[in-house]
């Protein structure tokens, strides 16, 4: 058992260093995306996107339905099901293409926008390619192939990035956020494709299917759920306010989602497929996970807490002066990052624990807490209804999901509170200590770096090892 956990120790910090890789690749392609192409696309602009946001991701998780997670955490796969998935997913890609080609004047009619039209028929067509691309992408995650997914991921964006850059450089408007989002499906299709060297057998299984979708129905449930939830409020805001208003939204959650979405696929693909091999040993994986969650909040808590802090230069020297009207926006959608690291920690936890049911479950009632406060939004038109919904939502989900967690596992849900109330103060102190400093940057940045080290000593001295542990990462990484 010791070789065992030895071995897939290893696999985690192998999957953690080429994830982490992969995801600071596509990061510094995304922000170099956002910086460079602010310049030269309106709010507006922006704005059409948020609203095209929705019916893709709606339509990818339906060509999907969640059922690649069941090969992942099966031990023992056979090319039936692979083909099985295959046949499903571009299947269900045709025919989810064919409606939105068909309601696309609709929706633009809705939103009085005939350029819509032409743009999500366009766009469209990545959901055909990302048909394609799932099996090819579940056999290399099946296998732990995480090098290989960095490194087509990585050039994959790259390209796509220096098109869409040359695209808006010609005043393409929108048309280079959209085929800078088709070319990178494209293109990581392809490199999935000849870096497997295997075609599925267009075969069909319906027993196989039916073992895959009663485990993907729950968490394509869950997942479509989490989608509405988090791109619901660009379509509201457009329909309600403007298309500017709708930009400026649609900018402050693409910033607030870099950092978040890099966590959540670094946690989602590395731990989600080591630790399903390692759910029959509870007391390991228990141990892991108690750990994971105390270094990522060490870490990402006081990272959270001053991104929110300096928002203001943040988004300055990144997009732009124009664009300093998102900057509240985004400070408050930073808010609910705390709880959006708690819910992915648990997400991955009940995941590995085959506890998919548990997972829509919080997803659905999280879903209801946000659409009640949504209603104060329509009666009031004011778009802060929306950003302390989201807020609101995510606390509700966290909280229940660590509530779920008690009951399933024995993790208690008081010492999953005390986890994540120890290290709050880490974020708030700094934060307080430069609000009332002189409103000169480089002071107010040198005043939080050095409160958030003397929290770390404190925490030191009281018996919180993580920070010690930091510190040993980086002199043993640096100065040796």
């Amino acid at each position: 058992m010791q070789i065992f956990s030895m071995a897939n120790i290893d696999k985690i910090k192998n999957g953690v260093l080429w994830n982490s890789l992969q995801q600071f690749g596509q990061l510094g392609i995304n922000f170099l995306s956002t910086i460079l192409l602010a310049r030269f696309l309106a709010p507006e602009e922006y704005g059409i996107y948020g609203v095209l946001i929705i019916f893709m991701s709606i339509s990818e998780m339906l060509s999907d339905s969640g059922i690649a997670g069941y090969i992942i955490k099966k031990q023992d796969v056979s090319s039936i099901y692979y083909d099985t998935l295959f046949v499903y997913n571009v299947s269900m890609g045709i025919v989810m293409y064919l409606i939105l080609f068909l309601v696309a004047p609709l929706i633009a009619k809705f939103y009085e926008d005939e350029m819509l039209t032409s743009a999500i028929r366009i766009l469209g067509l990545v959901i055909l390619l990302y048909a394609f691309s799932i099996t090819q992408y579940t056999r290399l995650l099946k296998n732990l192939q995480f090098k290989r997914i960095a490194v087509i991921n990585v050039i994959s964006g790259s390209i796509a990035l220096c098109i869409a850059l040359y695209l808006a450089y010609m005043k393409q408007g929108i048309w280079a956020l959209i085929y800078q989002q088709l070319l990178f499906v494209l293109l990581t299709t392809v490199g999935y494709l000849i870096t497997n060297r295997h075609i599925p057998h267009f075969r069909f299984n319906f027993q196989v299917f039916k073992e895959q979708f009663g485990f993907g129905i729950n968490l394509f449930c869950s997942s479509i759920l989490d989608v509405i939830v988090n791109n619901f409020n660009n379509n509201v805001v457009a329909k309600l306010f403007n298309m500017n208003i709708a930009g400026l939204y649609t900018q402050a959650v693409r910033l607030q989602n870099y950092p978040l979405s890099m966590i959540s696929n670094v946690v989602d693909k590395t731990f989600f497929p080591v630790f399903s091999k390692m759910n029959n040993n509870w007391e390991l994986l228990q141990n892991r996970i108690c750990q994971l969650r105390k270094q990522l909040y060490a870490i990402l808590f006081p990272l959270f807490s001053a991104i929110i802090c300096f928002s203001y230069p943040i988004v300055h020297i990144l997009l732009g002066k124009k664009w300093l009207h998102c900057v509240p926006y985004f400070q408050i959608l930073m808010l609910a990052s705390f709880p959006l690291l708690i819910k992915i920690l648990n997400r991955n936890v009940l995941k590995s624990l085959g506890y998919v049911k548990t997972i829509f479950k919080i997803e659905f009632y999280s879903a209801l807490v946000f659409f009640v406060c949504l209603l104060a939004c329509f009666l009031l038109k004011e778009v802060w209804m929306f950003l302390i919904a989201i807020v609101l939502s995510k606390a509700f989900s966290a909280v229940f999901g660590m509530l779920c967690i008690e009951k399933l596992t024995n993790m208690r849900f008081k010492q999953q509170i005390y986890d994540a109330l120890l290290f709050l103060p880490c974020a708030i102190v700094p934060a307080i200590s430069q609000y009332f400093m002189p409103n000169l940057l480089i002071l107010k940045i040198s005043i939080y770096i050095i409160s958030l080290f003397f929290i770390a000593v404190l925490y030191s001295f009281i018996g919180c090892k993580e920070y010690l542990q930091l510190y040993g990462i980086i002199k043993c990484k640096f100065w040796s």
